[in-house]
């Protein structure tokens, strides 16, 4: 399902701030977590559920030259979905690198689809999409595929 990434920018004066990092951001994901947690910790009460919960986080921010990575912990996510960012640096998204088949990311269509969502790092995952790619990229994305990076049953080719 493709949602629009949740809006985390504050709003001072009647104009949304991006908060700008100071250090490396790190977001965790997990399939006991909440998508109302905040996703700085590796628990079940601090990751949060969803790759799409994460991803909003990560791109509601103004990387100000500093990583942020998600890491997913085992189990089976839905489609991912790629959005731009800021700060000059590319996001890491890395699942379990020693067993990407642990973290399975699946889609009806595509199991991930970036357009114009610049610079992305994506290993230690599977996806497998229905009747779609596992990657589709429109637009300036780069999606470079690190560390035990796994393509299952795709619809066709990517």
């Amino acid at each position: 399902m493709l949602i629009p990434p949740f809006s985390l920018a504050v709003v001072r004066g009647g104009k949304s701030v991006r908060e700008k990092l100071t250090t490396s951001r790190t977001y965790y994901v997990r399939t006991d977590g909440s998508d109302f947690n905040d996703g700085l910790s590796d628990s079940s009460g601090g990751a949060f559920q969803s790759l799409s919960r994460a991803v909003s986080a990560a791109t509601s921010l103004d990387s100000n030259g500093n990583f942020i990575r998600i890491h997913v912990g085992d189990g089976d996510y839905g489609d991912l979905v790629l959005y731009e960012h800021i700060g000059g640096q590319p996001i890491t998204i890395m699942g379990n690198k020693d067993h990407p088949e642990r973290v399975r990311v699946y889609g009806v269509g595509a199991a991930v689809f970036a357009y114009n969502a610049g610079a992305w790092l994506l290993g230690g995952m599977t996806v497998q999409a229905q009747n779609g790619p596992g990657i589709l990229c429109h637009g300036t994305t780069t999606v470079t595929l690190i560390d035990s990076f796994a393509f299952g049953e795709v619809g066709w080719a990517h």
